[in-house]
């Protein structure tokens, strides 16, 4: 019912606010904080965006500066946490305790990298000529080698090494640590923080290759995640096997409304998007492309005791031997998938969620493949008109539960053939969705109607028996700016 900020070893209340359903026993709600170290303000709210649905904001007038933070739940609750931690859109890239540069490969767009990685040791950086290129015209950057211990410059891949230096615990197996490379005038230096500072390694050598793309990799004692900003990639490949499940590549979409993508692959390419980044059980929708034998796409509403499913035949959709694109959008409770390469093109499913409210903030996409070859991916920058896209309705299927049903008991399970361009033997598919939909509506609005008069009525008779005035806004308190006390009860 309410949320406040206080003194943990006092229990001085600082503030408290009235936050009625702010958490949910079986979904994930995201939220932030933040803490200026000179205003000293503590701001808490809600969503996948900081600075947004701000519900707490409190200067600490003891100028307290905080280093770290710890979790607890409380009066026998049993809470499940993640965290993220990332500052702008990211790609995210896991590597498994192996050493291949095969998981993913992209196109700079500048004569540096900035990245963040966690791992235990043997952070693995290849800076290469092309794509796909491990010896010739390529360097290696390791960082936290010989059991975190040392790091180096190699020529090519597990190649000769040019440079090595002593820095111990470079790495660490539970914190993203900040690290950069640059290439300029035939010299290649490495650094650990922001860019420029804490030079670690440099090397000068006269055959230097221009460089246009990076890859990954750990080694064969640990497994590693990399994070590199969007904005310094123009092109990433990613590619992904069954045994993988969604620990592949991972994009953040802090803002964003949809994706454009292309996939290379026999059957059964996914995309799970997720409220918490980095963790799949947080997945709000998930497409699956090429689903049965590459005969079907399917869209899915996540829910804790089952999936809302709209399907369309869609056979031959993927292919093993070419890149194809696809996209989907997510706005205003409607997720929409379809094919090309921009968004609204060739729609092939739709689905109107009927709780939005636990699924609206999409913080980032995963991808994987099923059984079968591994599958390539391609992504390139976000398109998005803010909007969410114009609706089409051609070869669409609309799944959607009726106002007062329970969303979470059976799934809705839907189906569609691609509209043809020849005759029809029926009524226009898209013309049927608006006059069912146009139903629905209607019979909401008078259940809403209906609802307002009988709480009013309500409300009037209980003014009218304990003379509370609902209407005025001194009652419910929305922010309460408490007088410290000597109090330590807990609420």
């Amino acid at each position: 019912m309410n949320t406040f900020l206080r003194d943990r070893d006092t229990g001085v209340e600082w503030q408290r606010v009235d936050t009625p359903n702010l958490m949910d026993c079986n979904n994930y709600k995201a939220f932030w904080a933040k803490w200026d170290r000179t205003s000293y303000r503590i701001t808490v709210g809600n969503g996948a965006v900081i600075g947004r649905n701000t519900f707490l904001d409190w200067v600490d007038t003891n100028a307290r500066i905080f280093q770290g933070f710890t979790i607890s739940t409380y009066n026998g609750a049993t809470g499940l946490w993640d965290f993220s931690f990332l500052q702008g859109n990211v790609y995210s890239i896991f590597t498994e305790a192996e050493y291949k540069y095969e998981y993913a490969w992209f196109q700079q767009s500048t004569n540096y990298v900035t990245f963040k990685v966690r791992t235990c040791d043997n952070a693995h950086l290849l800076l290469s000529a092309r794509m796909n290129e491990v010896v010739t015209d390529a360097y290696e950057i390791v960082l936290g080698g010989y059991t975190n211990t040392k790091s180096d410059i190699r020529r090519g891949a597990h190649g000769t090494i040019l440079l090595q230096v002593d820095t111990p615990n470079i790495v660490n197996c539970d914190e993203y640590l900040p690290f950069w490379a640059k290439w300029e005038n035939k010299t290649l230096q490495v650094g650990s923080g922001n860019l420029d500072e804490h030079v670690i390694m440099r090397l000068d050598d006269p055959d230097l290759p221009a460089v246009s793309a990076v890859s990954v990799s750990s080694w064969t004692s640990a497994r590693a995640e990399f994070q590199f900003p969007e904005t310094q990639v123009t092109l990433l490949k990613a590619y992904t096997l069954a045994s993988q499940g969604y620990r592949t590549v991972h994009r953040s979409l802090i803002d964003q409304t949809q994706l454009v993508f292309k996939v290379r692959a026999q059957k059964d390419a996914r995309v799970a998007l997720l409220i918490v980044h980095g963790n799949i059980r947080t997945a709000s929708y998930e497409v699956e492309i090429g689903a049965q034998t590459n005969s079907k796409c399917l869209l899915k509403v996540k829910t804790s005791v089952g999936d809302i499913v709209a399907e369309a035949n869609t056979p031959s959709v993927l292919n093993e031997m070419e890149l194809r694109a696809f996209w989907i959008s997510w706005y205003n409770g409607t997720v929409r998938f379809g094919s090309g390469d921009s968004v609204d093109q060739n729609q092939l499913l739709s689905v109107v969620d009927p709780q939005p409210a636990y699924r609206r903030h999409i913080h980032s996409a995963a991808v994987a493949t099923g059984d079968g070859p591994n599958g390539e991916w391609e992504f390139k920058g976000t398109l998005d008109d803010g909007n969410g896209g114009t609706a089409t309705t051609g070869g669409t299927t609309v799944a959607t539960v009726p106002p007062g049903s329970d969303a979470s008991t059976t799934p809705v399970f839907l189906s569609t053939l691609a509209q043809s361009s020849g005759g029809s033997s029926g009524p226009d598919p898209g013309m049927v969705a608006g006059i069912v939909l146009g139903c629905i509506a209607g019979v909401l609005i008078i259940v809403l109607v209906a609802m307002y008069v009988v709480k009013r009525y309500r409300k009037k008779k209980l003014e009218e028996s304990e003379q509370i005035n609902f209407d005025n806004p001194a009652y419910y308190g929305n922010v309460v700016e408490l007088t410290p006390t000597s109090s330590t009860a807990e609420a």
